[in-house]
C-alpha cells in the first residue's frame, strides 16, 4: 500500500469503528428505555426516529454504489433515457408518500405493523397464504439487490485502500461489520449509521461534481458527444428504447420503487407524520441533484474515455469509469477519501435491506409457523441477519456483469408483481383473498420468467408486463369468486387511502 492510500484507509477504519459504536449506543439506549429484546424495537426502533433522521435514512437507503457505478453505467448503456427512473420515482414519491404513506403511518402505529406483509394480511383478514406469499415475493427479489451492494463495497474498498483490503478480505470485513452493528442496535443502529452515511454520500457527490465541472467545458463536451452519437438526450442510444418501452417503464418504476421493503418500513417507523414531508422534500431535492451529477459524469467522463454508443473503447467497464477517472485526475489520497462516501452509501442500503428481509423472514414465516414463540422474534431476527450476511458474502464471489441490470431488469419486476395485492387492493373494495393469491402467483411466475429469460414481452418493460398480468389475475379471479363474506374482512381504510388531510 502506497503512502497516498494511508489517509483513506484510516478513514475506512474510523468509519467501521463509528458504525460499531452506533450499534453499541443504540443497544444501551434501548436497554435504558426497557425496550431491548422486543421485536418492534429491533425492527422499527419503536417508531422513535425524528422527522429529519427519517428523511436522512430514506435518502441513504435509496442511494448506494449505483450513484458512482450503476447510474453512470446506466447512462452509458441506456443514454439519457435512463432519466426515466428519476422522473418516475419523483412523480410517484411526490404523490404516494404524502397520501398513501400517511395512511400507512396511521395503520402501522394503530396496529403495530412492521413488515409490508402485515399490511397485506390486514387487508385480507389476516390470511396466512397471502401474508407468506407476499413475503416470499419481497425476499426473493430483494436478496440479489442486497448482495450486489456487497460486491460494490468490496470492489471500492480494494481500490481506495490501495489493495490493503483484498477483494476477499473486503467482502468478509463488510459482512462482519454489518453483523456487528445490526445485531447490537437493530433499527436504531441502522438509522444512526444511515445519517452518517447520507452526509458522507452527499459530500462525496457534491465535491466530485465540482471536480468534474472544473475539468470540462460541459456544453462543448456534450455537443461533441452528441455529434458522435455517443450519448444523447433521446431515450437511450440509437435503438435502445422504443416509445412503448419508455412509457411502460415510466408507469411502473416509481410504484415498484416505493414498494421495496427497506423503503416501505421507513414510511411508518418514525416519531411523527411530519417525517413524510421531510422525506418528500429532501428526497426530491437530492435525487434530482444526484441524477444530474451522474448525467454530467456520464457525458464528461464518457468523452474522456471515448465511449461510443454505450460501448467503452478504453479497456474499462462502464460501471467503473467514474472510479478510474477520479484516480486519473485527482491525487489518489483525495480520490480515495472522496470515494469512501460511496462505501458509506452502499453500507446504508444493504444494512436496511438485511434488516427488512430479516423482519419478513421472522414475522411472516417463523412466527406464522410457530405463533407460540412470538416472544422470540428479535432473537430469530438476529439469526436471520447472520444468515443473510453470509448469503450476500457468498454471492459477492459471483458478481453481476453490470450493476444497473440487477435493479432494472431483476428487482423492479419482483416489486411490480406485488403492486395489485397491496396497492390496488387497498383502493378497490372488490379485491378478495382468492384474487390476491392468484395475483401473487401469476405475478411471481411472470416476474421469474421475464427476469431469468431476459425478455421484455411485446416490447413492453418486463416489470410493467408483470404488473399487468398480476392486476388482471386480481380483478378476474376476484370478480369470479366474489361473495358476501368478502365484505366482512374489509378494513375501514379500504377505498380511502388516497384521501389527503
Amino acid at each position: 500500500m502506497g503512502s497516498e492510500f494511508i489517509v483513506p484507509t484510516l478513514i475506512v477504519f474510523i468509519f467501521i469503528a463509528a458504525c460499531i459504536a452506533f450499534g453499541a449506543v443504540s443497544m444501551f439506549q434501548s436497554k435504558r428505555a426497557g425496550t431491548y429484546g422486543g421485536s418492534e424495537d429491533f425492527f422499527t426502533g419503536e417508531a422513535s426516529v425524528s422527522p429529519w433522521m427519517a428523511s436522512m435514512t430514506y435518502i441513504a437507503t435509496v442511494f448506494s454504489a449505483f450513484i458512482f457505478m450503476g447510474s453512470v453505467g446506466g447512462y452509458y448503456n441506456l443514454g439519457m433515457g435512463y432519466n426515466i427512473f428519476l422522473l418516475s420515482e419523483l412523480a410517484t414519491a411526490g404523490i404516494f408518500i404524502p397520501t398513501f404513506g400517511r395512511k400507512l403511518y396511521e395503520m402501522a402505529n394503530k396496529h403495530h405493523f412492521v413488515t409490508p406483509s402485515d399490511f397485506v394480511a390486514y387487508r385480507f383478514g389476516n390470511n396466512k397464504i397471502v401474508r407468506v406469499g407476499y413475503g416470499v415475493l419481497m425476499v426473493l427479489f430483494t436478496v440479489a439487490f442486497m448482495a450486489a451492494q456487497i460486491v460494490a463495497i468490496a470492489y471500492i474498498l480494494e481500490i481506495i485502500t490501495g489493495g490493503f483490503f483484498s477483494y476477499t478480505v473486503a467482502v468478509l470485513t463488510v459482512g462482519g461489520v454489518l453483523i456487528a452493528y445490526i445485531l447490537l442496535g437493530g433499527y436504531k443502529a441502522v438509522v444512526y449509521t444511515d445519517c452518517l452515511q447520507a452526509i458522507m454520500l452527499i459530500a462525496t457527490v457534491v465535491v466530485t461534481f465540482i471536480v468534474v465541472l472544473m475539468k470540462f467545458d460541459l456544453p462543448a463536451t456534450y455537443l461533441a458527444m452528441d455529434s458522435l452519437r455517443q450519448i444523447n438526450f433521446a431515450p437511450g442510444p440509437i435503438g435502445a428504447y422504443t416509445p412503448l418501452f419508455y412509457v411502460t417503464q415510466f408507469l411502473v418504476v416509481g410504484i415498484s420503487f416505493v414498494l421495496m421493503p427497506q423503503l416501505w418500513v421507513r414510511l411508518h417507523a418514525m416519531r411523527s407524520k411530519r417525517g413524510l414531508i421531510e422525506i418528500t422534500k429532501n428526497f426530491t431535492f437530492w435525487t434530482s441533484f444526484i441524477f444530474m451529477a451522474a448525467a454530467v459524469f456520464a457525458v464528461c467522463i464518457g468523452y474522456k474515455y471515448n465511449v461510443v454508443n454505450g460501448t467503452v473503447v478504453a479497456n474499462v467497464a462502464a460501471d467503473k469509469l467514474t472510479l478510474t477517472y477520479m484516480f486519473d485526475e485527482v491525487p489518489k489520497w483525495i480520490a480515495a477519501t472522496l470515494l469512501s462516501g460511496c462505501v458509506a452509501a452502499s453500507m446504508s442500503t444493504v444494512n436496511s435491506q438485511i434488516l427488512a428481509v430479516s423482519s419478513i423472514l421472522t414475522r411472516d414465516f417463523y412466527t406464522q409457523l410457530t405463533p407460540e414463540k412470538k416472544h422470540n422474534e428479535a432473537f430469530i431476527g438476529r439469526i436471520w441477519i447472520i444468515i443473510l450476511c453470509a448469503i450476500s458474502a457468498i454471492y459477492a464471489f459471483w458478481p453481476p456483469q453490470l450493476f444497473v441490470n440487477v435493479l432494472i431488469s431483476g428487482v423492479y419486476p419482483g416489486m411490480a408483481a406485488g403492486v395489485p395485492a397491496i396497492i390496488i387492493a387497498f383502493l378497490w373494495k372488490g379485491a378478495n383473498v382468492k384474487g390476491a393469491i392468484a395475483s401473487l402467483i401469476v405475478g411471481f411466475i411472470t416476474a421469474f420468467y421475464t427476469v431469468y429469460a431476459g425478455v421484455h414481452p411485446f416490447g413492453i418493460y418486463n416489470a410493467f408486463f408483470t404488473f399487468i398480468c398480476a392486476l388482471i389475475a386480481l380483478v378476474v379471479v376476484s370478480l369470479i369468486t366474489r361473495s358476501p363474506e368478502d365484505a366482512k374482512m374489509l378494513p375501514p381504510e379500504v377505498g380511502h387511502l388516497m384521501e389527503t388531510q
